[in-house]
């Protein structure tokens, strides 16, 4: 069971719904001024009406935090992640902007994307072809959400998150992001954090309990 560093009273409830242009823009608005200093996007925000919208939010200042639960192999995920840089092609990258994002994660790219959002909203990404990470032996698949803060300056041994997980595009340029994360073990409730992000940035993410990813995972495009 998750044990964040404090506990929020009321569950979160984010659900889909019709929300016009008008108000989810508002709502935006008032979401960047007490969530970040970051400079508003002028894209226009998605209303794609299956998208989880962020207006039933808790305060985004809450101070629930994860750690990471499983530090016992650090060093061996550390260097399996500099193996998959080195021989499989794999990318780590610091993303700061809705454009950077667009070129690291886009439809049908055949790549699995790990995403982390630290406590300072730092956001990083871990990327590897599909493809390769299937066919590389079990034992160099142990890049975890831990060793991917780490390579971007978050600290992944005793450091905190706000949310992990992964992240992935639809066939309409649409963000789609669950909590898949066995080292964090971030709740649903986290992905909120994330989506506010991207939302600042323009694109409001679709969110997704991993129960509600296709059974198996990963699959090779045909």
């Amino acid at each position: 069971m998750v044990k964040p560093i404090t506990s929020v009273q009321s569950p979160i409830n984010i659900e889909s719904n019709e929300t016009s242009h008008r108000g989810i823009g508002t709502h935006i608005h008032q979401v960047a001024n007490s969530y970040s200093n970051a400079p508003h996007s002028n894209s226009a925000l998605s209303t794609r009406q299956s998208i989880s919208q962020p207006m039933n939010l808790r305060p985004l200042d809450s101070d629930i935090r994860y750690h990471n639960q499983t530090k016992h192999k650090f060093e061996l995920e550390i260097s399996c992640l500099h193996i998959a840089k080195e021989k499989s092609g794999a990318t780590t990258t610091a993303v700061t902007s809705l454009e950077e994002l667009r070129k690291v994660v886009f439809p049908n790219d055949n790549a699995y994307h790990k995403f982390v959002l630290s406590s300072d909203d730092q956001l990083a990404i871990h990327s590897i072809s599909i493809d390769t990470y299937l066919d590389q032996p079990k034992a160099l698949r142990r890049v975890s959400h831990a060793a991917l803060a780490q390579a971007e300056g978050i600290d992944g041994l005793n450091g905190t998150v706000k949310c992990a997980g992964t992240i992935r595009a639809a066939n309409d340029g649409h963000f789609i992001i669950n909590n898949s994360s066995g080292h964090y073990k971030t709740s649903k409730d986290s992905l909120k954090h994330m989506q506010a992000k991207l939302a600042l940035w323009g694109s409001i993410p679709e969110i997704r309990d991993i129960t509600e990813e296709p059974p198996g995972g990963l699959r090779r495009q045909n």
